[in-house]
C-alpha cells in the first residue's frame, strides 16, 4: 500500500522540445515522512543547530531508459514504482551516518538492484539523483549522485536556481536568458549542479547542448522565480531520441520551490 497523501516533486515547465509530465513519488506506509514538504520551508539555522544528528533526504528517478523501481534505505523500502524521468520525492529525515541506497526494478528482490551504494548524511538537506542509463554499452552508465542543497536565506526579491545535468547524450550544456543573453551556467558536465541566483520575475531560458557528432542544440523554456523562492531545474531526456535506447525528448523539470 501507499502513501496518498504524497506530493509531486516535478511540475513540467514547458519547452519548445517536449514538457515534462507530472508524476509523483509514494511513500510506502509506515515510513516517516519529514516535517516540511518539498515546497514548505526547510530548518532554518537554529532548527538545525537543534538537530545536528539528523539530515533530510529527496529521491529523484532521472534515468530515462531505467524501469520503474522501489527505492530502498538500509534495506527497508521507502518507495514503490518510482516511474523514471519525471518523479521524485519529498524530503524524509534519516539520522546523520553512512546509509545504503538501493534502486531495485518494481517488484523485484534487493539481489537485483541496479544501483546499490552507501551515502553518507550530515545535518544537511540532499538530493539523491539517479541518472543515466541502464542500456549496455554505455558511456553515462546509471549511478546515484549525491547533491547537497542549499535552502538558505534569500533576500525577499532574489530567488535561488540550481541546475542539474542528467541528459546522456548531451557533454555540456549552457543556460543563457533569452531577455539579457546573461550567461547563468556555463559548461555544466553530465551529472554535475551549480546554482545561481537571480532577480525574481519571468524568464525565458535557452539550454544550449554542446553535442559533437549533432552540433549545438538549442532548447527554449518559460521560467517563473518567486521571491525568497528556492528551485531545482533538471534536464532530463536525450538530445535525439531517434538514436536512443528511450524515446524521451530533452526537457527541463523545475521542483516546487523551498522557502527558507
Amino acid at each position: 500500500m501507499t502513501d496518498p497523501t504524497r506530493r509531486n516533486l516535478l511540475l513540467g515547465i514547458g519547452a519548445s522540445v517536449s514538457t515534462a509530465a507530472l508524476g509523483s513519488t509514494r511513500l510506502v506506509q509506515g515510513a516517516t515522512q519529514s516535517r516540511a514538504q518539498s515546497n514548505q520551508a526547510p530548518r532554518n539555522s537554529t532548527q538545525e543547530s537543534n538537530r545536528t544528528n539528523k539530515g533530510r533526504v529527496r529521491i529523484i528517478h532521472l534515468s530515462p531508459d531505467a524501469p520503474p523501481v522501489d527505492v530502498y534505505i538500509n534495506g527497508t523500502l521507502l518507495y514503490q514504482n518510482v516511474t523514471p524521468f519525471n518523479t521524485g520525492s519529498g524530503y524524509v529525515d534519516y539520522k546523520a551516518g553512512t546509509h545504503r541506497v538501493s534502486f531495485v526494478p518494481a517488484g523485484k528482490g534487493l539481489e537485483e538492484a541496479v544501483i546499490d551504494t552507501r551515502v553518507t548524511i550530515q545535518a544537511n538537506d540532499y538530493t539523491l539523483a539517479a541518472i543515466g542509463e541502464v542500456a549496455g554499452c554505455t558511456d553515462t552508465p546509471l549511478r546515484l549522485v549525491q547533491f547537497t542543497d542549499d535552502n538558505s536565506e534569500l533576500e525577499q526579491n532574489r530567488a535561488r536556481l540550481r541546475l542539474i545535468h542528467a541528459s546522456p547524450d548531451a557533454s555540456q550544456v549552457d543556460v543563457t536568458t533569452a531577455e539579457e543573453g546573461r550567461t547563468l551556467f556555463e559548461n555544466i558536465e553530465f551529472g554535475d549542479g551549480e546554482y545561481a541566483t537571480l532577480a525574481a520575475g519571468d524568464y525565458t531560458v535557452s539550454v544550449g547542448a554542446k553535442e559533437s557528432s549533432c552540433g549545438g542544440t538549442n532548447a527554449h523554456f518559460p521560467l517563473t522565480l518567486r521571491g525568497r523562492r528556492i528551485y531545482t531545474a533538471f534536464i532530463e531526456g536525450y538530445l535525439t531520441p531517434d538514436n536512443e535506447p528511450a524515446d524521451k525528448s530533452l526537457v527541463l523539470a523545475l521542483s516546487p520551490p523551498v522557502t527558507p
